[in-house]
C-alpha cells in the first residue's frame, strides 16, 4: 500500500462522529491506540490528546482544514507558501530567532499542505512543553510575513519546480492531475508554478492567512508524555483569543472521471527513459470499502511482489519499479499504474502494464492471492501506530475526515472478511476500463510519438512550458 500523497490507514476514535461541544469526553481503543480524548473549544478549535507516555516526547500534529482547495485561480501555490512562511518570523520571534529556538530545544518542527488540509508538526521533549506550545501559536496566530523572507521562498519554490522537472518522476503525477481533472480544483497544481509562484504578493499571503487560518478550521493532535488537564490548560491560554477565519471553508463538487481514451505526451527532448502514468478518477477518503480496496491494491500494485512489479520489473526487466497509486482526498482522488522503462521499449511496457490491468479486470483472484494480502497487511498496520508523532498525525487525519470507530478498531476483523466476490465488486468500481484511460507520458517525442499516438487521441506539450 502507498502513502501522497497517497495512501494512509486512518485511526479512528468513537466520538469524531459525536456532537462537537466545549465539553471533553473519553474514551478506548485498545487495539491500537491509547486512551483519545476530544474537546472542542468555545472558539471551534478541537483538541485530541492521546497520552502515550513510554517516551519523554510529545508530538502535535496541528491541522487546518483548507489546504490548496482554496487557491485563487492563477495564484496557484499561495496555500503552499503561506505554510512554508508560517516558519520565517512572527511577531516575537525573526526567523533566525526560531530555528535557534527549535535546535537549542532539540525540536523539529515541520509543515506541510495538501489539497484537503494545512499541516504544521511538532516533536520536541516533555520538559519543554509550555515553550513548544507557545511556539506553536506563535507559527499560526502571529506571522508577521517579512518580504525578504518571502522574496527567498519564492525563489526557493520556483527552484525547486525547474530541478524537479529534470527528474520527471517527481512531476508525471502532477502532469497526470492536470490532464485528468482539468478545469476541477484538483487539477490544479497544489506546489504553484514557475509562473504563477513569482506573482504572489506579500498582501496575497496576508490575505489568506485571514481568510483561511482560525481555530474554527484547526484540529490539534497531541500524543506523548504528558498531563492531559495541563495540556488543555496551556492551550486554551493560548489559542483561546485567536479569531476565526474570514471566509468560509472551501468546497468544490466531485470531479468527473473520463469517459474516452485521452493521451498527453510531455517532450523531454533527449530523454532516455519514457515515465507513463496511466488510470481515471478513484474514489474519496469516506469510500466504504476502504479494506476491500486495500487487499485489492496490494496484489496490484501495492508491494514488490504485486501483479504490476511482477510482470514488468521481476519477469520482463522492462523497468525498476511498477506500482499501483491511489489518491483519496475529499473528493474522489486519482488511481493509476506508474511506471517508466528505457525508450526503445516503451510500447513493450505499456501493453504489459494494460495487460496486467485486463488481468485484474477480468481474472479472480485465487484464495491464496488473498491470504497472501492479508499477511501483508496485517504486517503493516502496526507499525503505523507505534509512534507518538504516527498516533497524532492518524487520529488529526481521522478529525480531519470525519471517519468511525470501526476505520481501524474493526480493520483486521474486516480484513479477515474480504472475499473473491467483494474484491470483484471493487475492482468493478474502483479500476477503470481500458476505453477510459487517461494515458501521460513524459519522454523524447520524437522517439515516442508514434508509439503514445496508438493509444488515443494526443494532446501534446513541452516540460519546459510552463505549468503542469
Amino acid at each position: 500500500m502507498h502513502t501522497f500523497h497517497n495512501r494512509h490507514f486512518i485511526v479512528v476514535t468513537l466520538l469524531i462522529l459525536g456532537t462537537y461541544c466545549s465539553t471533553s469526553s473519553t474514551f478506548a481503543t485498545p487495539q491500537l491506540l491509547p486512551e483519545v480524548t476530544r474537546i472542542q473549544l468555545d472558539n471551534g478549535l478541537v483538541i485530541l490528546m492521546a497520552p502515550h507516555p513510554e517516551v519523554p516526547l510529545i508530538s502535535i500534529s496541528a491541522v487546518l482544514r483548507g489546504g490548496t482547495l482554496a487557491d485563487p485561480d492563477g495564484k496557484e501555490g499561495l496555500a503552499g507558501l503561506t505554510a512554508d512562511l508560517l516558519r520565517k518570523g512572527t511577531e516575537k520571534y525573526t526567523a533566525e530567532q526560531l530555528a535557534n529556538l527549535v535546535d537549542s530545544n532539540g525540536a523539529i518542527v515541520t509543515n506541510g499542505v495538501d489539497r484537503d488540509s494545512t499541516g504544521v508538526y511538532l516533536e520536541f521533549l516533555s520538559k519543554d512543553t509550555e515553550t513548544a506550545v507557545d511556539l506553536l501559536g506563535e507559527l499560526l496566530i502571529r506571522p508577521t510575513f517579512p518580504e525578504a523572507e518571502i522574496a527567498k521562498t519564492k525563489i526557493r519554490q520556483v527552484d525547486g519546480i525547474l530541478a524537479a522537472k529534470e527528474d520527471p518522476r517527481y512531476v508525471i503525477s502532477r502532469y497526470f492531475s492536470s490532464f485528468l481533472y482539468e478545469k476541477h480544483p484538483y487539477g490544479r497544481p497544489g506546489s504553484g508554478t514557475e509562473t504563477s509562484i513569482p506573482k504572489l504578493t506579500r498582501q496575497d499571503v496576508v490575505d489568506f492567512h485571514t481568510q483561511h487560518y482560525g481555530p474554527d478550521r484547526m484540529i490539534l493532535a497531541i500524543s506523548g508524555d504528558f498531563d492531559p488537564t495541563s495540556m488543555e490548560t496551556l492551550i486554551k491560554h493560548i489559542f483561546g483569543g485567536w479569531r476565526n477565519a474570514q471566509s468560509p471553508l472551501p468546497q468544490a463538487e466531485p470531479g468527473l472521471a473520463a469517459t474516452t481514451r485521452r493521451v498527453l505526451l510531455v517532450d523531454k527532448p533527449g530523454a532516455t527513459q519514457t515515465y507513463f502514468y496511466i488510470g481515471n478518477l478513484g474514489v474519496a477518503h469516506n469510500y466504504p470499502d476502504r479494506v476491500v480496496l486495500d487487499t485489492v491494491q496490494t496484489l496490484f500494485g501495492g508491494r514488490f511482489t504485486s501483479m504490476l512489479n511482477t510482470a514488468l520489473r521481476i519477469e520482463s526487466g522492462l523497468t525498476y519499479g511498477a506500482r499501483n497509486v491511489i489518491n483519496q482526498p475529499m473528493y474522489p482522488g486519482e488511481n493509476a499504474i506508474f511506471s517508466y522503462t528505457e525508450t526503445s521499449t516503451t510500447k513493450d511496457a505499456v501493453d504489459m502494464a494494460l495487460g496486467v490491468l485486463e488481468e485484474l479486470r477480468t481474472k479472480p483472484f485465487s484464495a491464496a492471492q488473498l491470504e497472501s494480502a492479508r499477511s501483508y497487511i496485517r504486517g503493516q498496520l502496526p507499525p503505523t501506530l507505534e509512534s507518538s508523532g504516527s498516533i497524532a498525525s492518524k487520529i488529526a487525519e481521522l478529525e480531519l475526515y470525519r471517519l468511525g470507530l470501526d476505520e481501524i478498531n474493526g480493520y483486521l476483523a474486516k480484513l479477515d472478511k474480504v472475499t473473491v466476490e467483494n474484491t470483484r465488486s471493487v475492482i468493478s468500481e474502483v479500476y477503470p476500463a481500458s476505453e477510459t484511460l487517461v494515458m501521460v507520458f513524459i519522454g523524447d517525442a520524437e522517439q515516442i510519438r508514434d508509439v503514445v499516438a496508438a493509444y488515443g487521441p494526443l494532446t501534446e506539450k513541452k516540460i519546459s512550458d510552463p505549468g503542469f
